[in-house]
């Protein structure tokens, strides 16, 4: 009994944690761009904007479909500037974690081309 109430805490749990984490707020992407090198994206910035105040969500998906990459804030700039073009972000394609040829799309609010990319070749 004690067995099978631990794998169901287990399980919700997990979920629970799922959830939080695709909860999480999506950067505003004032636009990105891609090259051979990777993903940079164009944020608001109000003057301290580092890497490390994001994370990357892929959502891979099998190989027929497109997967999904949104860019989230974990922590907010705590300056008082502001810049008008706001602050790049860069992501090589080995930080993104996608194989070349997959097709991906920016979900992020605001993301200039919300169309299907695919990565290029290696």
């Amino acid at each position: 009994m004690s067995r099978w109430l631990f794998l169901v805490l287990g399980l919700v749990f997990g979920t629970l944690v799922s959830a939080v984490a695709r909860a999480q707020v999506a950067a505003d992407v004032y636009g990105f761009m891609t090259d051979e090198r990777g993903i940079t994206f164009q944020v608001q910035s109000n003057g301290c904007t580092i890497k490390k105040d994001f994370v990357l969500d892929v959502m891979e998906m099998p190989p027929i479909e497109v997967s999904e990459i949104r860019l989230i804030r974990r922590r907010t700039d705590p300056c008082k500037g502001w810049k008008e073009r706001g602050a790049r972000i860069f992501y090589s394609w080995k930080e993104v974690g996608l194989l070349p040829g997959v097709q991906f799309q920016i979900t992020n609010p605001g993301a200039v081309q919300n169309v299907p990319q695919s990565l290029p070749p290696r």
